[in-house]
């Protein structure tokens, strides 16, 4: 049996953020186990300190891991996984905003809808600039 996480929801900010805790599930799912070690131990990314109180790897909270220790990144390779998962989502959402806003304007005449679709849309593209800025090799 596959088993599947449950969707997540990205948050996009009108200044174009997304949100940190809403990243936390991709972050989870993409994590190398190394990666998973070392936030079961808190260590942060920069930080190369390893040398911690040689708890035998149980860390906090006797291994557990919650998902608020995934609400920051983990690396800069699964943050760039993540971002690429949610750029490719927020690409087509877009171009999806911007079908449906120009169909609605041709046909349906509803210009509140289509407003709302093209602030949408906007807000997206945004979301992709801001992306693209961070991580210039993703081509957004």
């Amino acid at each position: 049996m596959i088993r599947q996480p449950a969707p997540c929801v990205v948050v996009v900010e009108a200044d174009g953020s997304i949100s940190n805790a809403a990243l936390a599930p991709l972050r989870k799912v993409l994590a190398t186990l190394e990666e998973v070690d070392r936030a079961r131990r808190g260590v942060a990314v920069g930080n190369n300190n390893d040398d911690d109180d040689d708890d035998g790897g149980a860390g906090k909270a006797g291994g557990a891991l919650l998902m608020m220790d995934f609400a920051s990144p983990l690396s800069l390779r699964n943050e760039e996984e993540v971002m690429a998962v949610v750029a490719v989502a927020i690409d087509d959402a877009a171009c999806e905003a911007e079908i449906g806003a120009d169909v609605v304007a041709k046909e349906a005449d509803d210009w509140l809808v289509e407003a709302y679709l093209s602030g949408r849309a906007r807000t997206l593209r945004r979301a992709l600039k801001v992306i693209g800025t961070k991580f210039p090799d993703l081509g957004y």
